[in-house]
């Protein structure tokens, strides 16, 4: 059996953005050069099947299209679905029950699903929307997303004409999805538009919108054709407003963001199967504390917030209390805005900005109140660490020095000092990017 390795992207004059992979014991990327010279094929949205590495990559003569890898081969399969130089723009890729779903275009059907079994060069379609009909005006197809396995079935959302944006649920091996209609009518409901699709303890949560209950919490049981609404406010007004933080369980309970008119959008908790979520009003009245980045470590969740004291910072929270406990970074009134929470081996990890040092990297461990500073690049300079990937012990991520441009790091557990695994060398950056093990 092949030995896992990481793949991503990386950026250099000679070859473009081009696709890496790294063993574990090796600190010399290998490049797999899809599109030779210096144009790069931008390889992009990363799944495995079989062991296999599959993803988008883009090439002059086929545009962009879909690729498979086997382990230890440095030349990938094209899959091209839209034949010819036109790109059929593969996205979403998602494996399940041992095939490879997808949403991709082609100028008959528009953008639509596809499945591709283990192996296969010939993907199947599943034409949702048939005909010119879409959800905008330069758009076609059923556009599906938000691609999520539940019960042994694979839910997502799509358009028709007659129903909108609704909710799906495939079997396995069908190539004919069965409707779930929350909001009936050509009007759209949009399930998963603002949280995407959460499973815990049994249930399928997600939002949805419709006329006479506004964007509401969803849930669903395995198999059934019916949405049950949890309407946190009664009547047409919304609990959740713009963007979404996600759904988290925790030990019993779910947390999300919700917003009502006495408080804003704050922190809620529900407990699982229950009907009534219970308010964490973290900026008291009717202030927003924008409540984000919603991430369970050991047991702890952990999210930002924001306030007029504070600004915004790192909370904790343990299971069962309505009182977060704020990790500081930045004390005072200016915010140190922590970004990319990030589980890795038992502790926290992310990024957060201080005048003194920048924006850098930090770990708290478990029951910690303190925040450990890991100073990527020593000084005021900023280090702007993206991409933090946990896997097979290491912690890898994308940070930028004066010496090494925006390079690919490598932290292993507890440790002190990053290592750089410099692609691009001397001061130019490759700029790493996706960094996915397979």
């Amino acid at each position: 059996m092949a030995k896992r390795a990481l793949y991503f992207s990386a950026t250099t004059e000679e070859y473009g953005t081009e696709l890496y992979r790294l063993y574990p014991w090796s600190k010399k990327p290998m490049l797999i050069d899809i599109d030779p010279g210096p144009s790069g094929s931008f390889p992009t949205g990363f799944e495995e099947l079989g062991g296999r590495l599959y993803f988008r990559a883009t090439t002059e003569e086929y545009g962009g299209e879909l690729y498979r890898l086997s382990p230890w081969s440095k030349t990938p399969t094209l899959i091209d679905i839209n034949a010819g130089a036109e790109s059929s723009d593969p996205y979403q890729l998602t494996a399940f029950a041992g095939a490879l779903y997808f949403g991709a275009t082609t100028e008959e059907t528009g953008t639509e699903l596809y499945r591709l079994e283990r192996g296969s060069n010939t993907p199947t379609l599943i034409d949702i929307n048939p005909g010119i009909g879409g959800p905008g005006p330069d758009t076609s197809g059923s556009v599906p997303t938000d691609f999520f396995e539940f019960g042994g079935q694979l839910y997502f959302r799509a358009f028709t004409d007659e129903t909108g944006s609704e909710l799906y649920r495939l079997d396995p091996g069908s190539t004919t999805p069965t409707l779930i209609e929350i909001n009936p009518g050509f009007e759209s409901s949009a399930p998963g538009l603002l949280s995407g699709f959460t499973e815990y303890r049994g249930y399928l949560y997600f939002t949805a919108f419709t006329e006479e209950t506004g964007e509401e919490l969803y849930r669903l049981a395995p198999g059934s054709d019916t949405p049950e609404v949890l309407d946190m406010t009664p009547g047409a007004d919304n609990s959740f407003l713009g963007s979404f933080s996600g759904i988290v369980g925790l030990r019993g309970d779910l947390y999300f963001a919700g917003f009502s008119q006495e408080t804003g959008t704050e922190l809620f908790r529900l407990p699982a199967g229950g009907d009534t979520p219970t308010i964490i009003d973290i900026n008291p009245g009717e202030a927003t504390s924008f409540v984000d980045n919603l991430t369970v470590v050991r047991g702890h969740l952990y999210f930002t917030a924001t306030t007029e004291e504070n600004g915004t910072e790192l909370y904790r929270l343990r299971p069962g209390s309505d009182t977060p406990t704020i990790i500081d970074i930045n004390p005072g009134a200016e915010s140190s805005t922590p970004l990319s929470l990030t589980e890795h081996k038992g502790k926290l990890y992310f990024t957060a900005e201080t005048e003194e040092n920048g924006r850098e990297l930090y770990r708290v461990s478990p029951w910690s109140d303190r925040a450990k500073l890991i100073d990527v690049n020593r000084g005021a300079e900023d280090s702007n660490p993206f991409d933090l990937t946990s896997a097979k012990g290491k912690l890898y991520f994308s940070a930028t020095t004066e010496e090494t441009g925006t390079e690919l790091f490598t932290l292993a557990c507890n440790g002190r000092k990053p290592v750089v695994v410099d692609i691009d060398k001397g001061r130019e950056s490759s700029s790493p990017a996706e960094y996915f093990m397979v």
